[in-house]
This record gives structure tokens, C-alpha cells and sequence, in this order.
């Protein structure tokens, strides 16, 4: 189980080393909401990217375009997360903003396994999406630690990757916690 928890923290910390230090680049020139936004939604496709590849290792039957759906879909989860955090300019709007993109990015990429793996059902949807809330808030709360200094893209890109590690690490480990537990066919669920 430690392999995939390894790629999907590194994933996550390459993810948010971009989506910080890019974020932190251009929120003046852009606007707060949308540099927020589009830097989360890099690291959230870096991540999903990784999310697929590590959910490989453990789920043979997942498929390139599971992967794409996966990469696709946090981005897009990871996207409204930024801009949601950043539009709020807040510590709990933050953290709110980045649960909801945890949650939508691990409800995802539950529904995409549980087209392979229907045992998987409601509660390991919901158990995806509970986790990677549980990370995404965690990951936008330390990143607002930074709001209001002014540091360097290297610093930024540093603590990037140490937020994009928190939040794999809580996330993949709780997610990939519940797939083992989880039968691979319906006829083990008896």
C-alpha cells in the first residue's frame, strides 16, 4: 500500500509546488479568485494525474481514460477550491472552499472506480470524498499562513509542496485505508 501513497504524495507535492508558487505570482496582476483558481486547478491535474496512477498500482482494471477522468476531474474539483478560497479572502471561507474541492475531487474519482469496482458502492464513494475533504481543507487552511508576506516563488514552491503532501497524504492514506477494505468483486460482498 505504501507505493501508491508514495505517488500520489509526490504527485500532489509537484501539484502544489506550481499551484502555490503560480498562484502567489499572479494574484496581483489577475486578481486574487482567478490566479487562486488557476493555480489550484494545475496542481489538482498534477494530482489527479497521480491519483489515477497510484489507484493502478492497487486496481489493475483502471484505464487510461480513467485516468484522464480522474486528472479532468480534479482539476476542475481543485480549480473551484482555489477560487472559491481565494474569492472569500478568508481563514474559514478557505477552509470551506478547500474541503468543497476535496470532497468533489474524491467523489470523482470514487465514481470513477466504482465503475470497476461496483462493492465499492455509496459509503466508499462518500468514505473518497470525506477523505480528500478532509485534506483539501487541511491543505487550503496552511496555505493561507502565507496571506499578506511577501516571500519568493522558490518559498512559495517549497511550501506548496509541503501543503500538496499534507493533503495526499491524509487523502490517499484514508482513501486507500477503505479500498483495501473493500472487496474487488460484488459476489465477496455475501
Amino acid at each position: 500500500m505504501w507505493v501508491p501513497v508514495l505517488v500520489i504524495v509526490a504527485g500532489w507535492a509537484a501539484g502544489g509546488a506550481i499551484g502555490l508558487a503560480l498562484t502567489f505570482s499572479i494574484v496581483t496582476l489577475f486578481g486574487a479568485a482567478f490566479g487562486g483558481g488557476l493555480g489550484w486547478a494545475i496542481a489538482g491535474m498534477v494530482g489527479g494525474f497521480t491519483i489515477g496512477k497510484g489507484l493502478r498500482l492497487v486496481e489493475p482494471l483502471v484505464r487510461s481514460e480513467h485516468v484522464v477522468m480522474f486528472t479532468v476531474g480534479w482539476a476542475v474539483a481543485a480549480g473551484i477550491g482555489g477560487l472559491l478560497s481565494w474569492a472569500l479572502l478568508s481563514l474559514t471561507g478557505g477552509i470551506v472552499a478547500g474541503g468543497l474541492g476535496g470532497a468533489i475531487g474524491g467523489w470523482i474519482t470514487g465514481q470513477g472506480l466504482g465503475l470497476i469496482r461496483p462493492s465499492l458502492g455509496w459509503k466508499g464513494i462518500g468514505a473518497f470524498a470525506f477523505s480528500w475533504m478532509i485534506g483539501g481543507a487541511l491543505g487550503s487552511a496552511l496555505s493561507w499562513s502565507f496571506l499578506g508576506y511577501r516571500y519568493t516563488v522558490a518559498f512559495y514552491a517549497a511550501m506548496g509542496a509541503a501543503i500538496g503532501a499534507a493533503i495526499a497524504l491524509v487523502g490517499a492514506l484514508l482513501m486507500l485505508s477503505y479500498l483495501r477494505l473493500t472487496p474487488t468483486r460484488p459476489e465477496e460482498l455475501e
